[in-house]
């Protein structure tokens, strides 16, 4: 009767794919899983986890779901370095600084901003494998594309994509440091060396899809949606300058954008350089944050007051978006409670030959990682001890690790994908399904170098 465990999961995934709103679906999935542990509850899996040190059997219950409620919301509501990252760049973008820096970029380029897009998914990469992570990063850089080429889907994806294969693959991420850990290494240089070419791959792939879906479009900065067809972010909206604005005042409006998106991509680099200079890791949200207020509090016309105050006002979209994603994970995680990813992970390797383990594994965390994908690194928590033991290396684990997340960006609850969702101004569900004809095939092409070059 272990079976009977993911059938919340085959439900929340088909509510989902029939775009019923997330919590309705989440909350279906959650009331399934508390039903199915009162009546049959001695028949699925075992799950256990650690309190204070010592094993504990887990049981779903009322108490064992509102305690879920409880502890996960906060969890995502702690994320701090996206929230005050969203909270800046609202800010910027509310004084027109992405607009005059894509003003000057469209004048550097003659209005053409393929080149920007796939740039700016080289960016975002970079920004990711330096911090570990991506969505403090996308909530910068999502805007100022946004604003030049609105929700285009190719560059929605190619930064998704290029985020997935470098927080996976990343000296700085808990992603690779728990697959390290697993593969049995004492650093995660050899990991992060041995992933390299997949996280090239990942970049170039991500670049290519913007560069050629904004080409195909014509190349152009948006003017309107109704010449596009597309949604365009809002301060390219309210903020178009005219081709007769001075670069002085340009550049004015840009420096607190631009000063932004170097902090949040070199903050990484620059602290590891002091650090290894003896010196204090100054370079931190608190410390660029406070000067880029200040920079448009002083070249911007605002008063110092206003700055602050729109600063906290931008942090309401991601707040938002925060939350839905914690209630939703509550509900997700009571499913996980019954052991549905336990169970799908013992079957799928128990059935999969030989020679396509690694691609079997890779595929289930992919698949467990559309509904469960908050935490990437929690999904490689269920299933990377049964790979660990069943003597999977740093290359073998490093595949599963990478569809892992790639199966992030076409999930409800990744935080990358709230970001994404913030940065072009559309909603998660959009965000998802944008994602996914280019997610899915290039899941599949890392599912095909699995087999080739760690299968077996």
């Amino acid at each position: 009767m272990e079976w009977l465990s993911i059938i919340p999961i085959i439900v929340v995934l088909v509510l989902l794919f029939r775009q019923q709103n997330m919590l309705v679906a989440g909350f279906v999935g959650g009331l399934l899983a508390l039903i199915i542990a009162a009546i049959f509850g001695e028949s699925l899996p075992m799950v256990t986890e650690e309190v204070d040190g010592k094993t504990v059997d887990v049981t779903l219950n009322l108490e064992r779901a509102y305690d879920q409620f409880l502890s996960t919301i906060p969890e995502m509501l702690s994320f701090t370095s996206p929230i005050v990252n969203s909270a800046a760049a609202a800010m910027v973008a509310g004084v027109g600084g992405y607009a005059a820096t894509l003003e000057l970029a469209r004048r550097a380029l003659r209005g053409r901003v393929e080149y920007l897009a796939a740039f700016i998914v080289l960016l975002q990469a970079l920004a990711a494998y330096a911090a570990g992570l991506g969505a403090g990063n996308t909530v910068i850089t999502a805007p100022l594309i946004a604003a030049a080429v609105g929700a285009t889907p190719g560059v929605i994806a190619g930064m998704a994509i290029a985020t997935a294969g470098a927080f996976t693959t990343s000296p700085s991420s808990a992603e690779s440091a728990l697959t390290s850990q697993l593969a049995g290494l004492e650093d995660v240089t050899p990991y992060v060396d041995t992933m390299r070419p997949i996280f090239i791959l990942a970049v170039i792939s991500g670049m290519v899809i913007a560069w050629i879906d904004v080409k195909r479009r014509g190349g152009v900065f948006v003017r309107s949606e109704e010449e596009t067809g597309v949604e365009i972010n809002e301060a390219s909206r309210t903020y178009e300058l005219d081709p007769q604005t001075s670069a002085r005042h340009l550049w004015k409006l840009s420096i607190p954008a631009l000063f932004l998106l170097g902090a949040v991509i070199l903050a990484s680099p620059i602290n590891s350089l002091l650090t290894n200079a003896g010196l204090a890791p100054i370079v931190s949200p608190l410390f660029y944050i406070s000067i880029t207020i200040g920079l448009v509090a002083l070249l911007a016309g605002q008063s110092l007051n206003d700055a602050a105050q729109a600063f906290v006002d931008g942090a309401g979209f991601i707040l938002l978006r925060l939350l839905a994603v914690g209630v939703f994970l509550a509900f997700i995680n009571m499913i996980g409670d019954i052991g549905a990813f336990e169970f799908l992970g013992s079957t799928v390797l128990a059935a999969a030959p030989g020679s396509l383990v690694v691609t079997a594994a890779a595929l289930l965390g992919f698949l467990i990682a559309i509904p469960a994908g908050a935490y990437s690194v929690a999904v490689m928590g269920l299933v990377g001890p049964a790979l660990a033991s069943a003597g999977f290396g740093p290359l073998q684990l490093g595949f599963v690790m990478v569809a892992i997340g790639l199966g992030t960006q076409i999930s409800y609850v990744q935080l990358n994908v709230a970001a994404l969702s913030y940065g072009f101004d559309v909603s998660i569900p959009r965000i998802v399904r944008t994602n996914a004809p280019f997610v899915i095939p290039a899941a599949v092409v890392i599912l095909a170098l699995s087999w080739l070059f760690a299968g077996g």
